[in-house]
């Protein structure tokens, strides 16, 4: 039977931490916004590699590559060019490959477009 890796303490202090980043931001009145994970396509940066997957049911019939965000970046920046908020958040899980082909995942702050990584699970 599958088991946590963590132990029931650790599990509640990131609990606990993660709702402290929660309301140090909401009383700084700042809004947190979700981006897409998924998207039609892969970042400008030349030294990220974006984890590809393949959408089998589009309606064109043929399938249809899609990437895993490597940051929310771009599309936190369209929330600022859209005047949709002027200051807001996102706590973020990010998807980027090394060049030996081991992935990262990166908890990672993201604050008006700029993001800020908290850990790094390697």
């Amino acid at each position: 039977m599958w088991q946590p890796s963590a132990s029931i303490h650790t599990l509640k202090a990131r609990a606990e931490f993660i709702h402290s980043i929660r309301q140090f931001f909401m009383s700084k009145n700042m809004w947190e916004v979700e981006t897409p994970l998924l998207s039609n396509n892969t970042v400008t940066d030349l030294h990220l590699d974006a984890f590809s997957t393949q959408f089998d049911y589009d309606q064109s019939g043929l399938p249809k590559p899609l990437f895993l965000q490597t940051s929310p970046e771009f599309a936190m920046k369209t929330f600022i060019s859209c005047r949709q908020r002027s200051y807001f958040f996102k706590l973020l899980k990010r998807f980027v490959m090394k060049a030996q082909g081991v992935f990262i995942t990166q908890n990672s702050l993201c604050l008006n477009g700029i993001v800020q990584t908290l850990m790094t699970k390697r």
